[in-house]
């Protein structure tokens, strides 16, 4: 097993000679294995994973530098309690809103953006409830907004009349009964800082909380609990999942890139995409907005209100042609709204384009995921990269860390190397944390992909936490650069002086401090949350989880 950080085997010479799927491409030709090996097929794989028992490693120590330690919000508590309002109010059931509150959305949040401004990480919150919230609604086996039961549905319908009535951004509820509704918590800033926007480490908040001080309603630290005994979530499905295969990383956007993403360095290792792949992607419609009652929400409509949103010029206008019960009204305020105000029009626009690319191609990336035949490595890496739900928030990291670059810093390479190193961990993490969770589902993630090149499961392990830990080797190498570039551009301008400069180096480094919180911070929820069921596994003595997989996997699945 892999058990040193990436400062200690990642220098930057090392860093430039790879990305991280060429360094995946070349263990595999180390041990021998073809792109394509033992099994191709989903059946055969689960098969071979049912009763197999592995070890993952520490990865704050191995996949992490010494340095990126998880912090929770100082403000989780309040964060939690404004996501248990938000779940009450726009839940279709109890039966989804227990399945939604075990996720704890709140500690997600308040781990991922944890020296950002409160307003800022409410909004980090929100949109992993309301994006969730769609998720459930996309299940066959949930009932939608649409069915909800009549006294959701009426309190829903009066937050919009009250809206349209007051022509103010404020929800509030008009005529329901016992509904919890407010104000969203990002137009009441609770923290006590003295004006000054933004995260990072100069941020006027007071010491962020850690892991293992346990001062919130649950330590999210994953050194503190290995016992079983952990309360049951509700719904158990594949929604449970905020980033298991299947759940949103489907092939999606185009290669050009106008600001930060994935940049064409990122899929450089890819192979070529066929001439029906490149058509399909020429144009890209925009999402329309399906009115009938009786059509089943999807992640593709939720991803388009966004993009609609960001870009109307009366949204109130847009609003009031969505039905009252659906989530467009829940959106504009708690989400889109304060993107608008953050974000000049051409940098929305810019996200907008993200978004319309993600919704045209995520049906095609869903059936994918559906296929017995499991893709190829590449393949698969290419759709994490295009369509991870993580990667939307890494696209609003200036509003989360309060700041705003310059454009010509956004489009600097190291910029895309740094954005694409920071999705890259975070994916990767992920797959290795839910790993038991997907194999349950039958879902094959990028573990599960390793392993079936060689049938070796440890091997596979180590593969995916070598891959994120030299992620995290190539965000540390791409921030330095950074930032000496900015500091070397030739000569002093007009437009961008050296005082200037200055503050834009400060700005820089609570944008790099932000990634870094989202990396480690969905790291450590993903070791606390439930959904991946990590505490109810024993640590050996170099405290590495011993997990198990089920054997009755293959038989629930495949009968």
């Amino acid at each position: 097993m892999a058990t040193s950080g990436p400062e200690n085997k990642t220098d930057d010479t090392m860093a430039e000679q790879k990305s991280s799927l060429a360094l995946v491409q070349s263990m595999l030709a180390a041990a021998g294995i073809a792109s394509r090996a033992r099994h191709t097929t989903r059946f055969g794989v689960l098969v071979d994973l049912a009763g197999e028992t592995f070890k993952i490693p520490d990865l704050t120590n191995s996949a992490c530098p010494s340095y990126w330690k998880p912090k929770l919000h100082p403000q989780a508590a309040d964060l939690r309690r404004d996501i248990e309002d938000f779940l009450e109010l726009w839940c279709p059931s109890d039966d989804v809103l227990a399945h939604l509150q075990g996720l704890d959305i709140g500690g997600l949040a308040a781990a991922w953006a944890h020296d950002a401004e409160y307003k800022h990480v409410c909004w980090v919150a929100y949109f992993f409830a309301w994006f969730c919230l769609w998720n459930e609604e996309a299940q066959e086996d949930l009932p939608s907004v649409v069915d909800a039961e009549p006294t959701v549905a009426h309190a829903r319908s009066a937050v919009t009349i009250r809206r349209f009535e007051n022509g103010a951004n404020i929800v509030e509820a008009k005529d329901a009964v016992d509904t919890p509704v407010g104000k969203p918590e990002w137009m009441v800033d609770k923290s006590n800082d003295t004006g000054n926007v933004g995260g990072g480490s100069d941020s006027p908040h007071q010491e962020s909380a850690s892991f293992e001080e346990g001062n919130n309603r649950e330590d999210l630290s994953h050194d503190t609990a290995s016992s079983g005994d952990e309360k049951p979530t509700g719904h158990e499905h594949v929604g449970s999942s905020l980033e298991a295969p299947g759940s949103g990383e489907e092939d999606t956007s185009k290669n050009e890139r106008p600001s930060i993403c994935v940049s064409d360095s990122s899929t450089a290792d890819l192979p070529a995409r066929s001439q029906e792949e490149v058509a399909e992607d020429a144009d890209l419609p925009t999402p329309e907005i399906d009115s009938n009652d009786n059509a089943a929400p999807s992640r593709c409509d939720a991803i388009g209100l966004i993009s609609e949103l960001l870009l109307a010029d009366c949204p109130d206008d847009l609003l009031t042609s969505i039905q009252a019960e659906e989530l467009g009204c829940a959106f504009y305020d708690y989400i889109a709204h304060p993107l608008r105000e953050a974000y000049d029009h051409g940098r929305r626009r810019l996200l907008s384009e993200e978004i319309k690319s993600y919704v045209t191609s995520g049906e095609r990336g869903s059936k994918m995921q559906k296929t017995e035949t499991l893709p190829s490595i590449e393949e698969f890496w290419q759709r994490r990269m295009k369509g991870s739900e993580f990667k939307f928030l890494l696209m609003a990291t200036e509003l989360v860390a309060g700041v705003r670059l310059p454009e010509h810093i956004l489009r600097h390479p190291e910029m895309q190397n740094l954005f694409n190193a920071a999705l890259e961990h975070t994916w990767i993490v992920n797959d290795i944390l839910s790993f038991h969770r997907q194999t349950e589902l039958g879902y094959i993630g990028f573990v599960g992909l390793i392993f079936a090149q060689k049938g070796d499961l440890t091997f596979a392990i180590d593969v995916a936490v070598a891959a994120a830990s030299h992620a995290a080797g190539v965000f540390e190498r791409s921030a330095r650069h950074l930032a000496v570039d900015l500091m070397n551009e030739a000569g002093e301008t007009e437009s961008f002086p050296m005082w200037k400069r200055l503050d834009v180096l400060l700005d820089l480094r609570k944008f790099v401090n932000a990634c870094r919180s989202s990396c480690i911070g969905s790291l450590a929820w993903g070791y606390a949350t439930p959904c991946y069921k990590m505490k109810k596994f024993s640590k050996d003595s170099e405290g590495a989880k011993v997990v198990k997989l089920p054997l009755k996997v293959a038989e629930d699945l495949f009968g």
